[in-house]
């Protein structure tokens, strides 16, 4: 296990110790040609129902639905018309959390990998 790994783990778990954020968002970069997701776990309340994660890195857009859930029917999404931004109404989460990948187009060169990691909800 690298220490970045690692570090995302700790930070998982600290935020599921914590009450939920405010607001469910995430910024999207893109680092060393990978994307990274920060937070990379990410908690929501109760009502509203959505998150949205916001592309950082000049370009790059979010390709095709932006976010793809690992369970189906997890959750609905709409690319705001710039393609920076991703909303997406989440459904259900299942007690260990929803995994995701994040899908962007190609930019300054070719597209960076999808990542996956685990979105962590917690419900007030």
């Amino acid at each position: 296990m690298n220490i970045r790994t690692l570090a995302s783990a700790l930070f998982a778990l600290a935020l599921l110790a914590q009450a939920p954020l405010a607001a469910a968002q995430a910024t999207v970069t893109v680092e060393d040609g990978k994307v990274v997701v920060d937070p990379p776990a990410l908690s929501r309340s109760a009502n509203p129902e959505s998150m949205t994660w916001t592309l950082q890195t000049a370009g790059y857009t979010f390709a095709g639905s932006g976010i793809t859930f690992g369970s189906a029917g997890a959750g609905q999404c709409k690319v705001a018309s710039d393609r920076r931004s991703v909303t997406c109404r989440i459904a259900s989460v299942p007690a260990g959390g929803l995994s995701y990948q994040v899908n962007l187009a190609p930019g300054n060169g070719s597209a960076p990998p999808a990542v996956s990691p685990k979105i962590w909800m917690v419900n007030d």
